[in-house]
């Protein structure tokens, strides 16, 4: 009689759990393969279920957003031509010339020159405005010509005189050359032209020059 009575008990107990809902002790049926799911979080404090994101076995999670088109962005803009940095008119020498300007990406005028050149000395103070001028442009360098192997490093035709001699590059590719000034300072009588006005003759100049990239133009007039 009393285990009769135990297993009435027993029976509405279960009855009133599968009504309510377990409070965390009931498993469930299993789900088919296909169906199966990975908690992303622990279980509730509550209920039977789980309370986190659940993935699918047989689903691919979404993939984050790809980096590629930051990557190439980058690549992009490692290739573009980057602005001349670096001292304004520097001196470059056999050792530096082929990273300055064979594998440089962009325009760069040489100035070839010695120290003993009357014409140089008087042109350089319009090379040195120049250069400021042209700053994240084209790229003014200096090259003492004197050293038989820094004058090697020119295009091919340029010798030791006359000077200054000239070479334009873009991405390392001599475009343009020429020995010597279109013109030297004027004289009037036993006087030379006054320096400030030859440096604006040839500042202009060498501007027109840069920008048609000939240095084969004849004196502004």
């Amino acid at each position: 009689m009393r285990t009769h009575l135990r297993l009435s008990v027993a029976g509405l107990l279960l009855a009133a759990l599968a009504q309510t809902g377990c409070s965390g002790g009931c498993g469930e049926a299993p789900a088919p393969e296909s169906d199966k799911t990975i908690s992303t979080s622990g279980g509730s404090s509550g209920g039977g279920g789980s309370s986190g994101r659940a993935v699918g076995f047989g689903k691919k999670p979404a993939r984050p957003a790809k980096a590629g088109a930051e990557k190439t962005a980058a690549k992009d803009a490692a290739k573009a031509p980057a602005a001349p940095t670096g001292p304004v008119f520097e001196e470059l020498g056999a050792a530096s010339y082929p990273e300055k300007v064979i594998k440089a990406s962009a325009a760069v005028l040489v100035v070839g020159y010695t120290p003993a050149c009357a014409a140089c000395r008087e042109a350089m103070p319009a090379f040195q405005k120049l250069s400021q001028d042209a700053a994240g442009k084209v790229a003014v360098y200096r090259l003492n010509l004197y050293d038989a192997q820094a004058l090697r490093q020119l295009p091919a035709g340029i010798t030791a005189s006359p000077l200054p001699a000239l070479a334009y590059y873009e991405n390392g590719l001599a475009l343009a050359q020429r020995q010597g000034l279109p013109f030297a300072r004027r004289k009037s009588g036993d006087r030379l032209e006054n320096p400030a006005d030859y440096e604006a003759r040839l500042r202009r100049w060498l501007g027109q020059a840069l920008e048609l990239k000939n240095l084969n133009l004849p004196e502004p007039r």
